[in-house]
């Protein structure tokens, strides 16, 4: 059986109720939210990966801020056998096949300031955490089954940034971002 994405429950309870915020707060405290859809390839996961991300930019001083968190998963990063029985093999008589890792799961904030007054250019950095697991693979030697000898959740943590560009007159907005983890990201925002 192909493992789930790790999702801890902790995600959950912290980002609802920021994106709650988001959806609910009064337009004149939020000058413009956005929801963006991306996805990138590189960094340490070593993969391709997708995220979505809630945001908006506030008026702050003479430039605006920008704020937004946004969760996401790598893409075919799982090398975890779907025939995958979740125990220690039951006898002495078995190959070990080295480490296998699942998807990764990662969450992040962003925070960032307007470059130049009303020119909808912000630059903007970026920190988080990434999820995995890592599983000891066995083979018995005696039925040929696959098992886990053991298990272990790994985490890391990102650090990026980049430019986010939100034009005035349009529905749209775009960034492009690097961090350790994810490599080069590319999203689009729809503006609300």
């Amino acid at each position: 059986m192909k493992r789930p994405l790790l999702f801890p429950s902790f995600i959950l309870s912290f980002i609802l109720p920021v994106i709650a915020l988001l959806v609910i707060a009064p337009p004149s405290a939020v000058a413009g939210g956005y929801v963006a859809l991306g996805g990138g390839s590189g960094g340490t996961a070593d993969t391709e990966s997708i995220s979505v991300e809630f945001g908006g930019y506030l008026p702050e001083g003479e430039h605006r801020a920008l704020f937004a968190i946004g969760v996401g998963f790598t893409l075919d990063k799982n090398t975890i056998p779907d025939d995958l029985l979740d125990y220690p093999v039951p006898h002495n008589d078995f190959t070990s096949l080295g480490t296998r890792e699942s998807d990764e799961v990662y969450m992040y904030a962003k925070y960032g300031v307007e470059v130049v007054r009303e020119s909808s250019l912000f630059l903007f950095f970026l920190g988080g955490a990434a999820w995995h697991e890592e599983i000891d693979l066995a083979q018995s030697n005696i039925t040929g089954w696959l098992y886990e000898q053991s298990s272990s959740e790994e985490y890391d943590f990102m650090l990026g940034g980049g430019l986010g560009f939100f034009p005035s007159r349009s529905p749209f907005g775009f960034q492009v971002e690097y961090d350790n983890r994810r490599g080069v990201t590319g999203s689009v925002a729809l503006r609300y």
